[in-house]
């Protein structure tokens, strides 16, 4: 019994609470959720706001990312610098 609770662990994580928010948002944006929903076989709006969301928390993950290897791209190259013996110079 115990295998099979962490099997499920694994395979069916257990869904996040939920927390009741209420939005307004153009007419437009509703017609496209509705459609989005329908197209998709999405079962709530709320779901795919969810979707949407999480859509744009991915985007910002590899925005993040991005810029965090960039940033290290740049401090090797600087530390490609640090065998060109300038800080064994006294002057430095």
């Amino acid at each position: 019994m115990v295998v099979c609770d962490v099997i499920r662990l694994v395979v069916l994580p257990m869904p996040e609470p939920r927390e009741k928010i209420s939005i307004s948002l153009p007419t437009s944006s509703v017609r496209f959720v509705e459609q989005y929903r329908t197209a998709y076989s999405v079962a709530t709006r709320s779901e795919v706001i969810d979707i949407a969301v999480r859509s744009l928390f991915e985007r910002e993950l590899e925005r993040a990312y991005a810029e965090s290897v960039s940033e290290e791209e740049q401090f090797r190259a600087f530390e490609s610098t640090s065998a060109d013996g300038i800080e064994d110079d006294p002057a430095w």
